[in-house]
């Protein structure tokens, strides 16, 4: 597979599959069959797990259910409730969007019932179905084969936050720690996924990266991996900011001001950004301004008011 190829590939990637049980991952019904695990299925979740796919089942079923699965999911939504509701709350707690999710269930009357409501979600009836479908494109990076370790990660820190009283606490306890630098060459194909595929925390949408900043973040609970790009043009005694993206997993991990942090050390005069609005890109509508920018016709600007002569390198800060 070429470059090109790769990076498409990419893009078009699922992240989350997500299961239903009875019928689905074992024949027959809990709690009135002698129900018989799915071997083929069982080791075609467990590969793809391996390779980084988040893995999550949502069934209307016996709460008590979750402790006896045959595979181990990131997040299991059992119960009486229906399964949209289920599969929209799995997309919410990841932070991922419905069209990253493909969602197996043998019962047609639940898919209609997906596919009416949560159209985003691709469908499937059974494992032909999702291995024809080649849904899941692994292997691209190493940064694809930690994913699912990554979002474990993820919802073991919330669980953690549940514990302290404020954000602020709860992230001082984390003992963060961030590595800001250009990428290295194999770190190319990370890069301009995240470019392509982020799109809450996507500042302009451009994925032309002819100079790049990456964030990297570990705290005691974890490695995060790339988690942030910052591409960039330089004007004289400039930084322009072409485009600021973000992973949906380390949002509120105060990355955005380490960044700025990292950006006023260098020599320049001014940097300057611009917040292009998309359907998903609101939650960062005030970041700049947050940030202490101010407005400059169409975009905004920061003044650095103290110059240091020092290389873009790279940083680590806590």
């Amino acid at each position: 597979m070429n470059e090109l190829n790769r990076f498409v590939a990419a893009i078009r990637s699922k992240k989350c599959l997500i299961l239903d049980l009875d019928n689905t991952l074992w024949d027959g019904i809990a709690g009135e069959d002698e129900v018989s695990v799915k071997s083929d299925v069982v080791d075609y979740v467990n590969m793809l797990q391996k390779e980084g796919i988040i893995i999550a089942v949502c069934s209307r079923n016996d709460p008590t259910l979750v402790g006896r699965l045959p595979i181990n999911p990131i997040i299991a939504k059992i119960s009486w409730d229906d399964k949209v509701t289920g599969i929209y709350n799995i997309s919410k707690e990841l932070n991922i969007g419905l069209d990253s999710c493909v969602f197996m269930d043998d019962n047609s009357r639940e898919r209609e019932l997906i596919k009416m409501y949560l159209p985003e979600v691709t469908v499937v009836a059974d494992l032909a179905e999702l291995v024809k479908g080649n849904y899941f494109v692994m292997g691209l990076t190493s940064e694809d084969k930690k994913r699912a370790e990554y979002y474990e990660h993820m919802m073991n820190g919330k669980k953690e936050q549940a514990k302290f009283s404020g954000m602020d606490k709860f992230l001082d306890s984390l003992n963060l720690e961030y590595e800001i630098r250009a990428p290295h060459p194999e770190e190319d194909m990370r890069v301009k996924q995240l470019l392509s595929r982020a799109n809450q925390f996507n500042m302009t949408g451009k994925v032309d990266c002819p100079n790049a900043l990456i964030v990297k973040l570990k705290d005691r609970l974890g490695e995060y991996g790339i988690i942030s790009v910052l591409t960039y043009t330089i004007n004289n005694d400039e930084l322009t900011i072409l485009n600021w993206v973000l992973s949906c997993r380390a949002f509120d991990r105060r990355v955005e001001e380490k960044m700025l942090a990292f950006l006023k050390t260098l020599p320049f005069k001014a940097i300057r950004g611009m917040y292009v609005p998309s359907y998903r890109n609101g939650v960062i509508k005030d970041l700049f301004k947050r940030l202490g920018f101010e407005k400059m016709g169409e975009g905004w600007i920061y003044f650095l008011r103290s110059k240091k002569p020092l290389e873009m390198c790279s940083m680590t800060l806590h």
